[in-house]
C-alpha cells in the first residue's frame, strides 16, 4: 500500500508495540479479524458485529497503514447482509483516498455490477466514490453516473 502524501506507520494486528495507542489499536485490528472469521449465521447480531469489526479497520486506515484492510474490505464488499456491504465498500472509499494503489479491472466490475443491483442510494454513491478516489473516474463521470442510477431505481 503506498500512501498519496506521507509516509504512515503500519499497524499490524496483535503485535506487542511500545506504544501503548499503537498496542491497542492492534488489539482491535486482531479482534475485528477474529470476528470476520467467525461463521456469518445470518442473525442481526452477527450482522452488527461484522460490519462493526469492519469499520474500525477502515477508521484506523486515518493514521496508520493496515496492509490487510484490502483483503478485509474485498471479501464483504458483495455480502447480502447491507450494513457489512456497507461498511466494507467505506472501508474502500477510504483505502483509495490514502493510498496511490491502482483500481484494478475486476474490483471495477464488480462495484459497478452493485451499483446496478442496488436498490439503496448510498451504496451505489459510495462505489463511485471508490471509483472517484482510484482515479478511475472523476467527479462528473460519477454525478452523471448517480443520476442515470436514480432514473433507473427511484420511481
Amino acid at each position: 500500500m503506498n500512501y498519496k502524501e506521507e509516509e504512515i506507520e503500519t499497524l499490524l494486528p496483535n503485535f506487542d508495540y511500545a506504544n501503548v495507542s499503537m498496542k491497542i489499536f492492534s488489539k482491535l485490528i486482531g479482534l475485528a479479524e477474529e470476528i470476520l472469521a467467525l461463521e456469518d449465521d445470518r442473525s442481526k447480531g452477527s450482522d452488527l458485529r461484522r460490519s462493526g469489526a469492519i469499520s474500525i479497520v477502515a477508521e484506523l486506515l486515518n493514521d496508520y497503514n493496515i496492509p490487510m484492510a484490502k483483503q478485509i474490505f474485498m471479501r464483504s464488499i458483495t455480502s447480502k447482509n447491507s450494513m457489512e456491504q456497507y461498511a466494507a465498500l467505506e472501508g474502500l472509499e477510504a483505502y483509495f483516498n490514502y493510498t496511490d494503489d491502482e483500481i484494478d479491472d475486476e474490483l471495477l466490475a464488480t462495484l459497478n455490477k452493485i451499483i446496478h443491483e442496488t436498490t439503496e442510494r448510498e451504496i451505489a454513491s459510495t462505489c463511485l466514490q471508490i471509483q472517484v478516489n482510484a482515479g478511475a473516474i472523476d467527479e462528473m463521470t460519477a454525478v452523471f453516473q448517480l443520476g442515470d442510477w436514480k432514473e433507473a431505481h427511484e420511481r
